[in-house]
């Protein structure tokens, strides 16, 4: 049987990138997905500015959703090759997943420990409370017996 991609979630992978956890048959794929924009507003007179950085901003959205929907259909060696930052780690070497519930503020956060590194890989979730059920669901359908919910 071939890997196949069961499911993904999307993530805040740091301070420059969004990402998605994808989670296949096998592995866990941590892979950035879509470039974040930051801008500010200096005064009215920056108008035309504001209105040109949040067009681009609009356009990296967009290219950071084709790029998921791209991820989606392809093969999970695919989406590793894509780019060099992109990374897997096998479900062996996974320990212990804690997923936060989202708050009214705070959109969640999945805590992965491995056996492979010291400190562990924390993501602060993008979805919120709509969609955490069917992400707790997913972890436990694939790691039953390492997902603690706090």
């Amino acid at each position: 049987m071939s890997e196949a991609i069961r499911g993904n979630i999307d993530v805040d992978i740091d301070h420059a990138w969004y990402g998605c956890l994808f989670f296949t048959s096998d592995r866990l794929i941590v892979a950035r997905t879509e470039y974040k924009r930051y801008y500010r507003s200096v005064g009215d007179t920056d108008l035309l500015m504001d209105f040109n950085a949040r067009r681009r901003e609009l356009e990296l959205r967009e290219e950071g959703e084709e790029r998921e929907r791209m991820y989606m259909t392809t093969r999970p060696d695919d989406i590793l090759a894509a780019d060099k930052r992109n990374f897997a780690m096998p479900y062996s070497d996974i320990v212990k997943v804690e997923m936060k519930k989202p708050g009214r503020v705070w959109a969640g956060k999945i805590t992965i420990t491995t056996t492979t590194r010291e400190k562990p890989y924390k993501y602060p979730l993008r979805e919120g409370k709509k969609m955490f059920d069917q992400h707790v669901n997913l972890v436990r359908s694939l790691l039953p017996n390492r997902l603690s919910i706090s």
